[in-house]
């Protein structure tokens, strides 16, 4: 049976448990310096530009998963992103919960709790060498359509847009 996936605000009480995720060899690979890291989370709980959340799995804090409002600089390959638009960035908490496929699930869940919103443009961009995390975005729809450097190094452009909810 899968897991029922959730989805909280982190609140500046998460911030030790998040420090400690960050501070993993997997997830070091692929963010940066985890005290930089952590402080730049604790900067995105208030700010508007950004949608930090911790990701559950049966109610176990299992990872975090922030939505951000793209500037047009490089993430999408058009010169101004509509307000409908926004990234993805995400990562698993434990090492014993990679490899489970709970990455494309929880990806798809946030995009359809976002599509409920109103955003039909998803981008998310992957180290073009994490395989891993390119194959789990493709299994929740994500297309590669771009490569790229920015200033955190290369980058793969991977998009998914998704039709607007009616209600």
């Amino acid at each position: 049976m899968p897991p029922d996936i959730g989805f909280r605000p982190v609140v500046p009480a998460d911030e030790p448990m998040l420090a400690g995720w960050i501070a993993q060899p997997h997830w070091a690979r692929w963010w940066g310096p985890a005290k930089e890291e952590a402080a730049t989370v604790h900067a995105h709980i208030a700010d508007p530009e950004v949608g930090p959340f911790v990701f559950t799995l049966d109610g176990r804090d299992a990872g975090y998963i922030q939505w951000w409002r793209p500037d047009g600089a490089w993430e999408i390959p058009v010169e101004a992103p509509p307000a409908t638009t926004r990234g993805i960035d995400m990562s698993i908490a434990r090492t014993d919960d990679l490899g489970r496929g709970l990455g494309p699930s929880v990806l798809r869940s946030f995009v359809e709790r976002l599509a409920a919103e109103g955003i039909t443009r998803f981008v998310i961009d992957p180290a073009p060498d994490n395989v891993a995390a390119r194959r789990a975005y493709a299994k929740a729809g994500f297309v590669e359509v771009a490569h790229g450097t920015h200033m955190d190094g290369a980058y793969v452009l991977m998009v998914r847009d998704v039709p607007p909810v009616r209600r």
